[in-house]
């Protein structure tokens, strides 16, 4: 992922007058530094504390509690069904601001409040998204979270405890989150390559026990306690998921649940994070709907009230931290009440005019983010003594909208998604060295954010993780490419390390070599508002659907009668393309012979190589859904 905010410390009661604005001039001296390449929200001030308040379409760190507002009463809702429940599934729609509440809200409020009763010791958490292998990536985020930064004898000591084979000299390993010592945890954890589900309940208790008394010893104020966070739990159920991963996953949370019962698995509690859209696919799963109907919290959308919140008090936490004195006594300050006003009309129209209305909300904040980068550029002009404030005049451009107009929110990310975009575009032809090189930069781009969406059960667009050896294979599969393999990978990763820093495009597994590393869209309101990625997803969609009902056409022909092409996309067009016989013509009619063209000609918009994957894994669904 990219670069997150660090938190916020309070303001100082009485900053001394020497010190007002000095956190500003650090901060826009940094920022202009930054800003040129895309990293302004990176700007720090002059104790290196991030101060970018508003995040962009991606959800709230739980290091950015300290500017996260208008959802005090779902927190304090959580924060209650955990003094009587161990596991909480928090249910709405993408969009609605479920990973925020959990990650800003409830995690920091636990942290430092200890508000669950008869849990008075420190709280620990561990997160983690399912992806394709969510048994591995849950002990990964243990890991991670608990084990990786802790002393190599303490992570070693919690390692023996939870029931692993420590080698030798693993505590003498270089660095914190030696590898021995992180193998040793992912087998102690495990059983016949299997998640140990009573290894990990185990590790949640004793050896959690060990770290807290490790590193707090006397100072301990009672038992630990671990929240387990399972974010977007949605990605369990999607068709690439190692299955026998999902069963441990959910085998996991069936027996915290079942334990909570008997009033054992004292300390461990799980929050899960579940798109509403894909709550019907808990029924799928054998007693899943017991947990989940004891366990769901329902988000309701954000008021109007709490956005006007979400929009000022960011703003106004970071100004007082900068000791920057309000330029006036209005009750929307240090942001403009004409800004405010203007914001809260477009996303009531946004909203009433969406089909999707939680979008609302990213695209709200995805203005504001842009908004504040242009107050920043506009606060460095200024001369000395000049009112410091967030005005009406800094939204970004919203391309044929005004900020008066309805469709502003939407028309301002086509804008900026766009302008982004091409800045990815011209970081490729950088370093390609290949002819025509913008050119192959947007025909590699288009297709791998395309790659980066997919059709949902109910046929909605949802992301899809992208593997960096898969988004290799695409750049490799340009037209024409002979040879430079590694300039065209190097200058794919440049393309999407731009998309990264204007937060349109996230990764996980950062830390990994290239084709290990997972690319994903930021949000899945980029996928429904952003028009050209809209287009980009129907042309792909409409070309897999020709190729798709050619091989089935085909699949019923007598064999002699394809001869000698193969019974591949690319050779039955062949066949097509060379024969005019009634047969033909009843595999590919005339629509569909419309739609391969833009394929098997000198200039494809898609690669072949990539064509075969999609309609393999297309051809694949349909079989799966005919078999249910």
């Amino acid at each position: 992922m990219s670069a997150q905010p660090a938190p916020l410390p309070p303001p100082p009661a009485a900053p001394p007058p020497a010190e007002t604005g000095e956190g500003l001039a650090a901060y826009l001296a940094a920022f202009a530094r930054l800003a040129g390449d895309g990293r302004a929200a990176q700007a720090q001030d002059e104790q290196g504390r991030l101060t970018a308040p508003y995040p962009g379409m991606r959800s709230f760190s739980d290091s950015e509690s300290g500017v996260f507002f208008g959802r005090r009463a779902p927190v304090e809702d959580l924060i209650r069904l955990l003094g009587q429940r161990q596991i909480i599934i928090v249910l709405g729609g993408s969009g609605s601001g479920k990973s925020s509440v959990v990650r800003a809200g409830l995690i920091p409020d636990l942290r430092l409040a200890r508000a669950i009763p008869g849990r008075n010791g420190r709280w620990y958490v561990a997160s983690f998204m399912p992806g394709r292998r969510p048994a591995r990536e849950l002990l990964d985020g243990l890991w991670r979270d608990l084990l990786a930064s802790a002393p190599p004898a303490t992570a070693d000591k919690a390692v023996r405890v939870a029931g692993g084979a420590v080698p030798r000299d693993a505590a003498r390993a270089e660095g914190p989150g030696a590898d021995a010592l992180r193998e040793a945890f992912h087998a102690a954890l495990t059983r016949d390559g299997r998640l140990d589900v009573a290894g990990v309940r185990r590790f949640a208790s004793e050896a959690l026990g060990e770290i807290d008394f490790e590193m707090n010893g006397r100072l301990r104020g009672g038992a630990p306690s671990l929240i387990l966070l399972m974010d977007q739990f949605e990605e369990i159920f999607k068709p690439d998921v190692d299955p026998a991963e999902r069963d441990d996953v959910l085998a996991l949370l069936r027996d915290v649940f079942e334990a909570a019962r008997r009033g054992e698995a004292q300390g461990f509690y799980i929050a899960v994070t579940l798109r509403s859209e894909e709550l019907h696919r808990c029924a799928e799963h054998p007693a899943l709907p017991t947990v989940v109907n004891s366990s769901f919290y329902l988000l309701e959308l954000i008021g109007e009230e709490a956005l006007r919140d979400a929009i000022v008090k960011p703003a106004r936490i970071v100004f007082e931290d900068w000791t920057i004195p309000p330029p006036d006594a209005a009750p929307d300050a240090p942001v403009a009440p004409e800004l405010v006003t203007t914001l809260l009309a477009r996303s009531r129209d946004i909203r009433d005019g969406l089909d999707h209305r939680p979008d609302q909300l990213p695209l709200l904040q995805h203005a504001l983010r842009l908004t504040w980068e242009n107050a920043a550029r506009r606060w460095s002009a200024l001369p000395a003594g000049a009112p410091v404030r967030v005005e009406l005049a800094d939204l970004p451009p919203g391309g044929p909208a005004t900020p008066a107009q309805p469709a502003y929110l939407k028309e301002c990310l086509n804008e900026a998604a766009g302008a982004a975009f091409e800045r990815a575009v011209a970081a490729y032809a950088a370093i390609a060295r290949v002819p025509k090189a913008e050119d192959e930069a947007r025909w590699v781009l288009r297709i791998v954010l395309v790659s980066m969406a997919q059709r949902d059960d109910r046929g909605n667009w949802v992301r899809r993780l992208l593997k960096g050896a898969e988004a290799a294979r695409i750049a490799a599969d340009a037209p024409g490419s002979k040879g430079q393999r590694r300039d065209r990978r190097e200058a794919l990763e440049a393309a999407l390390d731009e998309l990264v820093r204007h937060g349109y495009v996230a990764i996980r597994h950062a830390g990994q070599p290239f084709g290990e590393r997972e690319f994903e869209v930021c949000h899945e309101a980029l996928i429904r508002s952003w028009r050209l990625y809209g287009e980009w997803l129907k042309e792909a969609e409409a070309v897999t659907r020709a190729l798709c009902q050619m091989v089935e056409a085909a699949s019923g022909l007598d064999p002699s009668l394809l001869k000698p092409y193969p019974r591949t996309p690319a050779g039955l067009w062949a066949w097509l393309r060379a024969r005019k016989e009634l047969a033909a013509r009843d595999v590919a009619p005339v629509a569909t012979r419309e739609q391969l063209g833009k394929v098997f000609c000198p200039a494809p918009l898609f690669g072949h190589g990539w064509l075969r994957d999609r309609v393999a894994r297309e051809l694949a669904a349909r079989a799966a859904a005919g078999g249910g």
